[in-house]
């Protein structure tokens, strides 16, 4: 039409003058700079490394990237230091990661944190948030059970979050719970049991432990422990005013003398009003943590043993914690102020069925949120962590991808760990 172009077509033209070669070239590399070191500088981590889920379009079969699924900053993540919280996790903190060979959970130092801004999240509810309450990003990697026809046949699925919106799961489960080894502490029953009733119902009185019981079984089950643990103790009837009906009732005290073990209980609880359980409870070796969990409900609990209340949550925290590393589900809610109640009291329940170590993804619900703020995960072996929001404990995938220089499987015969492993060629290092 007359008018000069420098469209590409027409430049490809005159491509055999100098000029416009070198201006081709030119627009080549500054089309490469702004697509490939620009634009993704943003995404560049501290150690100078780039983090993108690459996947393949189901149509074109061309690659395309996008941002790895993570998690919203409130949702905790389980470290050997209890609960924390995404926006405060610090990469020198273990935290548990999950292997679905056996259902293992061990504690590992991440190899990589990853945080960047999402410009929109997905809020995944199952029964009605009883179950899984996760805010996610839409392409986070959910890890799903499912069990064929006469339960013969166990499958495992990854699918991100959002393929819930629209597919059938066709009764698919994720793992609330697993089995952890534990540590190298051993406690003899009788103190499990004095260690429970003091967090319960004991106080120190500087030299030894006081306790108030009212319920037989409480006061058989605690004279029990002190005889066997050859403790010195006397035993007082009262009579006091019942804080809950304003009605007198019948109270026996229970003085603890200085003894070792009333020591070395409050070594591990502190004094009133701090008795605390506390990290030490993944010191403990299996057959301990075993005796701890099945202890926690004669004191704090229901006698059918199914769950656990206290007025301080860093209690029902660690006795969650307690609970799953046993392969037990278990949930935390709160009770809240009432006339009876003069505070609100944090309750774990925990059921005893094996099956209730997965939770169901029955009705789920996907809802799309817009957000522009920051979300968050982590990098582990095993490329599966433990999570909890909203008080529900979930096993969910890490960001998609990682790297395969420093992904360590375990022994494909024995499942153990390189420096475990008696296996010869068992083990590998991608």
């Amino acid at each position: 039409k007359g008018r000069t172009s420098t469209d590409k077509d027409v430049l490809e033209h005159l491509a055999y003058l100098p000029e416009v070669r070198g201006l081709l070239t030119y627009r080549e590399n500054d089309k490469l700079l702004s697509t490939f070191v620009l634009s993704l500088r943003k995404y560049v981590d501290k150690n100078w490394r780039l983090h993108p889920m690459w996947a393949v379009n189901a149509i074109t079969g061309r690659w395309k990237s996008s941002y790895p699924g993570c998690f919203d900053g409130a949702t905790e993540i389980l470290t050997e230091t209890g609960w924390v919280p995404f926006a405060k996790l610090h990469e020198d903190v273990k935290v548990a990661q999950y292997w679905k060979e056996g259902g293992r959970i061990e504690f590992v130092r991440p190899s990589r944190l990853v945080k960047y801004r999402s410009p929109e999240i997905s809020r995944l509810r199952a029964g009605a948030g009883r179950f899984v309450d996760l805010l996610v990003t839409g392409d986070h990697r959910m890890l799903m059970r499912k069990i064929g026809q006469h339960h013969k046949r166990v499958t495992w699925e990854d699918h991100p979050a959002s393929w819930f919106a629209s597919h059938n799961y066709g009764g698919g489960s994720a793992p609330v719970a697993g089995m952890y080894a534990g540590g190298s502490l051993r406690f003899t029953p009788a103190f499990v049991a004095l260690l429970c009733a003091a967090q319960a119902d004991g106080s120190w009185n500087g030299s030894g432990w006081v306790f108030g019981l009212s319920r037989p079984r409480k006061i058989a089950r605690l004279r029990g422990a002190l005889k066997t643990l050859g403790a010195p103790f006397t035993v007082r009837y009262t009579v006091e005013k019942n804080p809950f009906t304003g009605k007198p009732r019948k109270r026996v005290k229970v003085y603890v003398k200085a003894c070792p073990a009333g020591r070395e209980v409050r070594r591990w609880l502190g004094c009133a009003p701090t008795k605390v359980f506390g990290p030490w409870v993944l010191e403990l070796d299996r057959k301990t943590l075993d005796c701890f969990v099945a202890e926690l409900p004669h004191w704090d609990g229901s006698i059918r043993g199914d769950c656990y209340a206290s007025s301080i949550r860093e209690n029902a925290d660690w006795v969650q914690i307690a609970h799953i590393l046993s392969g037990r589900r278990a949930r935390i809610r709160a009770y809240t102020k009432s006339k009876v109640q003069k505070k609100v009291n944090w309750q774990v329940d925990a059921p005893h069925d094996p099956k209730r170590a997965f939770v169901t993804f029955c009705d789920m619900k996907v809802d799309r949120l817009p957000w522009n703020r920051n979300v968050y995960c982590v990098t582990v072996p095993s490329s599966y962590i433990v999570v909890r929001r909203g008080g529900n404990v979930i096993v969910t995938g890490q960001c998609q991808n990682w790297s395969k220089g420093d992904q360590i499987w375990p022994c494909a015969v024995c499942f153990a760990h390189k420096e475990q492993c008696a296996c010869e060629g068992g083990y590998q290092k991608l």
